[in-house]
């Protein structure tokens, strides 16, 4: 940008389902603009002095697709070099706005006594453990959580757009009624209540805006790490909504930018552009994560049944996100497989819809049982009759040998080596608690007294919830046994692909090394570099 444009804020706002009309003098000329976007800058206007704002309701012809797609290329830059961004909440009474500042206030004490230090909290907010085990207990009790529920209720905090604008301005002030606090100090207090969400209301608790506000504040603090990818940006993104499909793609490029200037985003084919077909956008956007990261880890979050009509098999589709695929045992982020034994990982665009990949060839897909679904009934058997399927079918394959500690694995995704002997004890405690009670499921009820075995049997239980539904047992033409997607069929073929954490189920086609993309999977003896000594090829997937 010139360094002879003016100082400027920008604004940061939720348009509403019903922004309305209204007419606004603009140089002179009254012009139709919508009504929420006047209503928030009067709202903004400085008591004492002049203030230049930008606000892209207003600054930006949204009937116009071309000029918008230019403006939206350029917003990053509008929003990085703006000295101030003013995010408007929302009305609110001056009473109910005091007490949402004084309990701001509260929570940012108790966090301050609780952790001693800003780089201690960090540490603490980015462990592993905080992101999966959110039971901490440092919360004051005695602080009145009730106020903040209206606070994080804002649209504003879900609005995918915004995650952007906040990441990229330099500073953000949240303005509330007639309130206004740092935006940085907003999301320490929703980062820590989620940590302690132990100790939350329940209403606090399962907050779609408190959720999003900590998956801000990871994109906040991820700033200026230059590890951090733009994969990890669309996972935390997922706690944000768009109505319009590309701006799950659009709204991320910024960000990207901002996080990896080092980095060259192969595809000026993303630069916004609103008259594209929408299956052509999230195409080119995997294409160009998949080249910048020479990674195919992407491909685990590819749900191929949600693929556009005539896209590729393996186009991630952003506007679905992993539908809690993050959480799953099997497909998220630092789960302990190693499937490629860390090989490098060449990929090759024959052309823009085929992929191609270097990857072993190690079995096709003899068996599949039916699929695991939450309707499967404890209460009439049928949930009995499925694991007795699944297990005589290995019992068939592994006759003479102990199959149960194998079985216990590829049910839960079983993941870590030195977890072996524990998850095999689990798996038997709840074997000997179904044979026990075939028609109630291990779990646990205030009623209930649990025991040792109970508690195997629960843990078991909790991670076989996790991983299967949604996905079929099946065992391969050599006996390697797994858990694969919903639409796998005898036939499919089981690759090790360079670059990818995980085995995939490819479905061939009608040339030789040509595939289309039917999911991520778990086979047993294959998640740990087993298959690094094995031949690869290279192969296209459609």
């Amino acid at each position: 940008m010139s360094k002879s444009v003016a100082k400027y804020e920008t604004v940061s706002y939720c348009w509403g389902r019903e922004p309305g009309q209204c007419f606004m003098e603009i140089d002179g000329q009254p012009e139709l603009v919508p009504g929420s976007a006047v209503r928030v800058l009067r709202a903004l206007r400085h008591p004492t002095r002049s203030r230049v704002l930008w606000i892209d309701a207003i600054c930006i012809n949204q009937c116009d697709q071309t000029e918008k797609s230019d403006q939206v290329s350029f917003m990053c830059e509008i929003y990085r070099h703006g000295y101030n961004n003013l995010i408007w909440l929302g009305e609110a009474e001056k009473r109910h706005s005091i007490e949402v500042e004084q309990t701001l206030q509260a929570v940012l004490s108790n966090k301050r006594r609780a952790m001693e230090n800003d780089e201690r909290f960090r540490r603490l907010m980015r462990s592993s453990d905080s992101a999966e085990v959110q039971n901490g207990q440092y919360l004051d009790p005695g602080i009145n959580l009730a106020p903040l529920q209206t606070l994080f209720e804002s649209e504003w905090f879900c609005r995918l757009w915004v995650a952007q604008e906040a990441t990229l301005a330099p500073k953000s002030v949240c303005n509330f009624g007639d309130r206004s606090v740092p935006l940085a100090d907003a999301l320490d207090v929703a980062v820590w209540l989620v940590y302690n969400s132990s100790m939350l209301p329940s209403a606090l608790k399962v907050s779609r805006g408190i959720h999003a506000a900590r998956a801000m504040w990871y994109l906040l603090d991820s700033k200026d790490d230059r590890s951090q990818d733009l994969f990890m940006a669309f996972l935390l993104a997922q706690n944000f909504q768009a109505t319009e499909p590309r701006d799950h793609v659009y709204a991320l490029l910024g960000l990207y930018k901002d996080q990896q200037p080092h980095r060259c985003l192969r595809g000026l084919y993303l630069r916004p552009n609103y008259n594209k077909p929408i299956g052509d956008v999230f195409r080119d956007a995997t294409r160009a994560w998949i080249e910048d990261s020479s990674s195919l880890q992407t491909l685990k979050f590819v749900q191929p049944t949600k693929v556009i009509a005539g896209s590729p098999s393996w186009t991630l589709m952003f506007n679905v996100g992993p539908s809690g695929l993050d959480a799953d045992p099997l497909c998220k982020l630092g789960n302990g497989f190693n499937a490629d034994g860390s090989l490098s990982s060449p990929v090759d665009f024959k052309d823009s819809d085929t992929l191609r990949v270097l990857g072993a060839p190690i079995d096709h897909v003899n068996q599949c049982c039916p699929r695991f679904t939450k309707a499967r009934s404890w209460a009439n058997g049928e949930h009995a009759r499925h694991m007795s399927m699944i297990s005589s079918v290995i019992e068939q394959r592994r006759e003479g040998t102990d199959w149960r500690p194998e079985l216990g694995f590829v049910l839960t995704a079983g993941s870590r080596l030195e977890s072996r002997s524990s998850l095999a004890s689990d798996f038997a405690a709840f074997l000997n608690y179904s044979a026990r009670n075939p028609t109630q499921p291990p779990v646990a009820t205030t009623s209930v007294r649990v025991d040792k075995d109970f508690a195997r049997a629960n843990r078991w239980y909790t991670k076989f919830e996790q991983t299967v539904y949604g996905r079929r047992f099946f065992m391969t033409k050599r006996g390697l046994a797994g858990i694969g997607p919903l639409d796998m069929a005898c036939n499919d073929v089981i690759l090790v692909i360079r670059g990818s954490s995980i085995p995939l189920v490819l479905r061939p086609g009608r040339n030789a090394c040509e595939y289309t993309l039917v999911g991520p999977c778990y086979v047993f003896g294959l998640m740990h570099g087993e298959a690094r000594e094995c031949e690869v090829s290279w192969l296209s997937i459609k």
